[in-house]
């Protein structure tokens, strides 16, 4: 006959170990990998989402254009009653849109505010080695260069981003 369960007090006695966690850029003690997690493109530039973030994406959503904004406001989307201000980093990093019909966007959750911006790709998982990293990093667009903190080349680039510097950089323009 099969194995015999444990009260919940009874389970609550034994012994426990916490499993083995990373710190916020994914790595883990003894072992090789400097980042895991999702991450977004701009054109040819990964920008790695930090692991704890809440996320969700969704397709074109009704946007409210406001009037005597920079492009890189997009314009302000309505999340579950929520107004989140969509971001536009193609307009922000002069890269050209690929995509052009409907609008893909990627909601993050940053405290207890939400930002949105415009994506042409679904986000990915990425799983990034230390070899992988960048002893210098190429050339990128200006308005990233500052908010920099490693890149890592795979099959593309990818970039690990101080996203709240960037951000708060282009509300500042807005």
């Amino acid at each position: 006959m099969g194995a015999e369960l444990l009260s919940p007090s009874e389970a609550l006695k034994g012994q426990f170990e916490l499993a083995e966690t990373g710190d916020e850029s994914g790595t883990t003690t003894g072992d090789q990998t400097a980042f895991r997690g999702h991450a977004f493109t701009i054109a040819n530039i990964g920008l790695l989402l930090p692991p704890q973030l809440v996320s969700e994406v969704a397709d074109d959503l009704p946007l409210c254009k406001l009037p005597n904004t920079l492009g890189s406001l997009h314009g302000m989307v309505n999340l579950r009653g929520n107004m989140v201000p969509l971001f536009d980093f193609n307009h922000v990093f002069g890269i050209e849109r690929t995509r052009k019909a409907g609008q893909r966007m990627l909601f993050i959750r940053l405290g207890e505010e939400w930002i949105g911006v415009l994506i042409d790709e679904l986000p990915v998982r990425v799983t990034l080695s230390r070899e992988d990293r960048l002893q210098q990093a190429p050339v990128l667009p200006e308005a990233l260069q500052p908010f920099v903190r490693a890149c890592y080349r795979t099959d593309q680039l990818w970039v690990d981003w101080d996203m709240d510097g960037l951000l708060t950089a282009i509300a500042g323009r807005s």
